[in-house]
């Protein structure tokens, strides 16, 4: 067959792979998030679908070495993110959305 063919039949098949769906793309894409701190500072980040809470919270601390040691939180969409092991994704986490 060639890509673009229409199957003529409900018993036609095709093998092309040009008719396939293309695999996500979201495990691979990277978001600008930025992170505002309660002084107002903020911090852009690029992060990935999988990078965790605890993930992101150490790159920020490596570029600002004030909040190393101090107890941060960050919050996104009125909730407080508590759990470090839970990833980007899973919170719903959009390229330019802002956490503090």
């Amino acid at each position: 067959c060639r890509a673009g063919a229409a199957i003529v039949s409900p018993a036609s098949t095709c093998s092309c792979t040009a008719l396939r769906a293309p695999a996500p793309t979201w495990a691979t894409t990277t978001m600008q998030v930025t992170l505002r701190t309660v002084k107002g500072m903020d911090y852009k980040l690029d992060v990935q679908p999988a990078d965790t809470v605890g993930g992101v919270l150490s790159r920020l601390e490596q570029q600002d070495s004030s909040l190393q040691g101090v107890k941060t939180q960050l919050v996104y969409v009125g909730r407080v993110l508590r759990n470090k092991a839970e990833t980007m994704e899973s919170l719903g986490v959009q390229d330019g959305d802002f956490i503090v």
